[in-house]
C-alpha cells in the first residue's frame, strides 16, 4: 500500500511552528536549529509530523542504512520519503 501525505504550511505562524518544534524528535530539532530561514525551519519540523502521522506514533527512531538511506528501526519493511517544495511537505 501506497500512503501520500502532504502538508501545505503556507499558513503556519510562529505558534504553529513553536507546537511542532516542541513535538519534534531531537534529530529534527538538531536538524531544524542549523537552519537559518524560518520557512526551512518549518519544512524540517513539518516533515518529522507527517512522519509521526504515517507511523501513527511519537515513539520512533530513525536508523541509516550504508548508504544513507534512512529508515525507522522499529518498523522492518516500511519504506519512506520525506520532501518539499516551496509550502508543501510531502
Amino acid at each position: 500500500m501506497i500512503r501520500i501525505l502532504c502538508a501545505d504550511i503556507s499558513s503556519a505562524d510562529e505558534r504553529v511552528y513553536r507546537r511542532l518544534y516542541e513535538k519534534a524528535s531531537p534529530e529534527r530539532k538538531r536538524r531544524a536549529d542549523r537552519y537559518l530561514r524560518r520557512e526551512d525551519k518549518l519544512r524540517c519540523v513539518a516533515a518529522d509530523a507527517l512522519l509521526k502521522t504515517a507511523l501513527g506514533t511519537e515513539d520512533y527512531h530513525v536508523g541509516k542504512t550504508d548508504r544513507g538511506k534512512p529508515y525507522i528501526k522499529e518498523r522492518d519493511g516500511f519504506h519512506f520519503n520525506l520532501s518539499h517544495s516551496g509550502c508543501y511537505v510531502v
